[in-house]
């Protein structure tokens, strides 16, 4: 799931940052990247919550017995991690398949990237890529492109999800709106 050489190298390259300072928090975050590939929890996506559960829960095997500089470690990790595109789908027939499409630094890649952190639980972790990448087809089929959909085509969305057979649309739609809302932030 997290493929810690390249947050590795992503961490090494931060130029804010001294050589040493960024050695030290990855030895420190060892136990942390345990935790969260036992957890399968994707480091981009890591919650506030995310961490106060490590913090409960795993021994303090490496690294310093203060809280906050364990907890300073964990969020030099996660944001070396943000800064890693995500990895490729499996299978190029499915919906998160349409998501490798888009261009991590345009702005609808920026728009998927804040989506995507927004997730609270693993289970949206695990959905919302699915989501976005049926809403972004189905905006192809229709010769849309992402960042001028309006919130009618959102319903228009929902109907179409709803024709083809399928129930309960509610996460998807709610998953289209926030990122249709993230898009005109970055317009």
């Amino acid at each position: 799931m997290n493929e810690w050489t390249r947050v590795q190298a992503e961490l090494f390259a931060d130029p804010e940052r001294k050589r040493e300072t960024l050695k030290q928090a990855w030895r420190w975050t060892e136990p942390a990247r345990r935790w969260l590939d036992i957890h399968r929890i994707d480091a981009r996506s890591v919650t506030k919550g995310d961490i106060e559960r490590y913090l409960r829960t795993a021994p303090e095997a490496q690294g310093p017995k203060d809280r906050d500089k364990r907890t300073w470690a964990f969020h030099v990790l996660t944001a070396a991690a943000c800064r890693v595109s995500p990895a490729r789908s499996t299978s190029p027939d499915s919906a998160r398949a349409r998501l490798d499409q888009v261009p991590e630094r345009s702005p609808l890649g920026k728009a998927i990237a804040a989506v995507l952190a927004g997730a609270k639980s693993e289970g949206d972790r695990a959905r919302w890529p699915t989501c976005l990448g049926t809403f972004l087809r189905w905006c192809d089929a229709r010769g849309l492109a992402a960042d001028e959909v309006w919130p009618g085509d959102i319903d228009a969305f929902r109907r179409d999800y709803l024709a083809s057979g399928r129930t309960s649309p509610g996460e998807y739609v709610r998953v289209a709106r926030r990122l249709v809302r993230e898009l005109a932030l970055r317009v």
